[in-house]
């Protein structure tokens, strides 16, 4: 090998030096994982990830760091520019709600936002128990909660979702459950706070408004509510008998 080939292979080795040093200071710099803006866009929100921390920045301002951002589950209020969002230290789990944060946990779960952004409902889990806490009131326990079924009315004063309790699905409405349910296709609250659902129970599908039966058929679909409350309509699939 002569001297013009070694000096190839230490400019080689020279490179690739310097392309590893390039690579293991990329990996440790601060790159965003998520970005988003508020409803009203007047907030820019980013999730930072750099060496074994993440943290937010809302506006450029950090809060953080932690172990662990769950991006998925970052809310904004629909109106106020608040901002609440699940992180982790060691073990534990919390919400981190306009840079304080909340009691820690095993676990979290949905999180919402009242209409007016003044109250923060959220799914918690302690041991194999799910709890709901609205604000300093806490709900449960239960088995297990509804996907995405957290819900507050227009007004704020009520609280809705659907729970499993000793293998029962029930719609829970301010801490208090209602009928033993199948399935629950749909949930909304009129402007009156009044809580209307479609669900399956064990004699077929039921439209219900604040736990009365309003209908029962073979199916329910699109169901819907006057402004004001009051009326309501659904389409349906009439059972034999309802047809005759």
């Amino acid at each position: 090998m002569g001297p013009r080939s070694l000096k190839v292979i230490r400019r080689i080795s020279g490179l690739s030096a310097i392309l590893l040093a390039l690579a293991h200071l990329t990996g440790c710099a601060p790159s965003v994982m998520w970005q988003g803006k508020s409803p009203d866009h007047r907030q820019e929100v980013e999730v930072h990830t750099g060496g074994s921390h993440q943290w937010v920045e809302m506006n450029g301002e950090k809060i953080g760091p932690y172990s662990a951002v769950a991006v998925h589950s970052v809310v904004f209020s629909p109106v106020g520019g608040h901002l609440a969002f699940p992180a982790q230290e060691d073990s534990s789990w919390f919400v981190v709600r306009d840079g304080q944060e909340g009691p820690r946990w095993d676990g979290i779960g949905q999180l919402a936002f009242s209409a007016d952004g003044r109250q923060l409902a959220y799914a918690a889990l302690r041991g194999e128990d799910w709890y709901v806490l609205r604000d300093s009131t806490i709900e449960g326990p239960v088995d297990s909660l509804l996907s995405d079924s957290l819900m507050f009315s227009p007004g704020g004063d009520r609280l809705a979702y659907g729970a499993w309790t000793d293998s029962n699905l029930r719609v829970v409405v301010d801490d208090r459950p209602g009928r033993p349910l199948l399935g629950v296709a749909s949930m909304f609250f009129d402007h009156a706070g009044n809580l209307f659902y479609v669900a399956h129970d064990r004699f077929g599908m039921v439209f219900v408004g604040n736990e009365v039966v309003l209908g029962r058929h073979a199916a329910i679909a699109w169901p819907t509510v006057s402004r004001e409350g009051g009326r309501w309509a659904y389409a349906c699939l009439l059972y034999t008998s309802d047809a005759a």
